[in-house]
């Protein structure tokens, strides 16, 4: 589940306009309801978060919730973008109130390798996809690899150097944390952290040099 929504969203080449990701964020949507729903019928108890930094972290982002419907209200901005944004923000309360209470349920260091786990299946795929993008920029064909908006640089099929990125960086931080919980295999990890690397360099290369 964790895989089905982390990995498969970033996954999707084939898109339908105006949206060139609306698919993904769709996907991404209903595998995080899937996860957060496995995870809490996983979960031995059903405690309530109380500790003082999920209580604050969640009472920070209510904040920024309120502050988006706002906008619209007292801003003049379109409530289809506010909207939008205290939906998003509000699924992102619900996701850390789960982790919050798998942590008090001492349920926390398995959804967290589950993570891991769904972040280095993404980091290899993407990975895979950029070098893809970079080297061989004839073979994506818009549907199952999406073709580098910007020529020389790997964008993943969320089609953003910059999303691809931070992707990558988490796969790294998500390799290690496998590799410490011995997980995977140590002598596994470091080449997954280097080709996660090279992805990274490669959304910043024009040229596919990246020595």
């Amino acid at each position: 589940m964790a895989s089905l929504a982390i990995a498969f969203p970033t996954l999707i080449a084939f898109n339908v306009p105006p949206s060139a990701t609306f698919l993904n964020q769709a996907a991404a949507y209903v595998g995080w309801g899937a996860f957060l729903l496995v995870l809490g019928a996983s979960m031995p108890s059903r405690p309530w978060p109380r500790s003082p930094g999920a209580i604050a972290l969640i009472a920070a982002m209510s904040l920024l919730f309120v502050l988006a419907l706002v906008a619209s209200a007292w801003r003049s901005v379109p409530w289809s973008l506010s909207l939008s944004t205290a939906g998003t923000i509000l699924s992102a309360i619900l996701a850390i109130a789960m982790g919050a209470a798998a942590m008090r349920a001492g349920f926390g260091e398995k959804a967290f390798t589950a993570v891991c786990i769904a972040l280095v299946v993404a980091g290899v795929a993407c990975s895979a996809i950029g070098l893809i993008q970079v080297f061989l920029p004839s073979v994506p064909d818009g549907t199952w690899i999406a073709p580098s908006s910007i020529p020389g640089r790997a964008t993943g099929n969320l089609r953003q150097p910059n999303h691809l990125s931070s992707l990558l960086l988490w796969s790294i931080v998500g390799a290690v944390w496998l590799g410490e919980r011995r997980v995977l295999p140590r002598v596994v990890v470091a080449p997954l952290v280097l080709l996660f690397a090279w992805g990274v360099l490669l959304t910043a290369s024009r040229t596919g040099a990246v020595g």
